[in-house]
């Protein structure tokens, strides 16, 4: 073990500049609903983030909880 950490030590020691970064890949967003709640992404896979609702949605919702429990 010894002798592979002076190794490694010796390679850094030859070149301490930290490695090239790699930039990041930005993919572009596409979002398949009017509330942008399901995305779909380049490669054609589709995952869902959910989104708070809007205080009319909150209460369309409850209207419609009501109008339900009356019937």
């Amino acid at each position: 073990m010894e002798k592979l950490y002076t190794k490694v030590h010796d390679e850094i020691r030859k070149n301490p500049a930290a490695p090239a970064k790699k930039e990041a890949k930005k993919q572009e967003i596409k979002y398949v609903d009017k509330q942008k709640t399901i995305i779909q992404t380049a490669d054609g896979k589709k995952y869902k983030r959910e989104r708070r609702l809007t205080l009319a949605d909150r209460k369309k919702r409850i209207e419609q909880k009501i109008a339900k429990s009356l019937e």
